[in-house]
C-alpha cells in the first residue's frame, strides 16, 4: 500500500525523479535552461509534464511555437511522459539546477 501511494492520481513525484526529468529536459537540443518544472502522477508509472524553458537563440513567435511543440511531442515519445506541456520563461527567471 505504501508503495502505490506514492503513484496516487495526482502525486507530486520524487527529488531524483525531478531531477532525471529535468535533466532530460536539459539534454534537448534547444533547451537552454529550464526556469520551472512542475510533475504529477496521472497512473501508476505516467507523469504529466509542466516546464517553462528558455529556448536556445531568439526565434518568431511562429517558430517558437512550432519548436515547442515539437519538443512536448520528442518528450512524450518517453513511456514515463504522458503529456508535456512546455511554456517559455521570463528572462529574468532563475535557472533550476538538477543535481546529478
Amino acid at each position: 500500500i505504501e508503495r502505490n501511494r506514492h503513484f496516487l492520481v495526482g502525486a507530486a513525484s520524487s527529488a531524483s525523479l525531478r531531477n532525471q526529468v529535468g535533466r532530460r529536459l536539459l539534454a534537448q537540443p534547444e533547451i537552454e535552461r529550464v526556469t520551472y518544472l512542475h510533475l504529477e502522477y496521472v497512473g501508476p508509472v505516467r507523469l504529466f509534464l509542466v516546464a517553462e524553458v528558455d529556448l536556445v537563440g531568439n526565434a518568431v513567435e511562429d517558430d517558437v511555437a512550432t519548436r515547442l511543440r515539437r519538443i512536448e511531442y520528442a518528450l512524450e515519445q518517453h513511456e514515463q511522459i504522458a503529456e508535456a506541456v512546455l511554456s517559455l520563461s521570463v528572462s529574468d527567471e532563475a535557472s533550476l539546477r538538477f543535481d546529478t
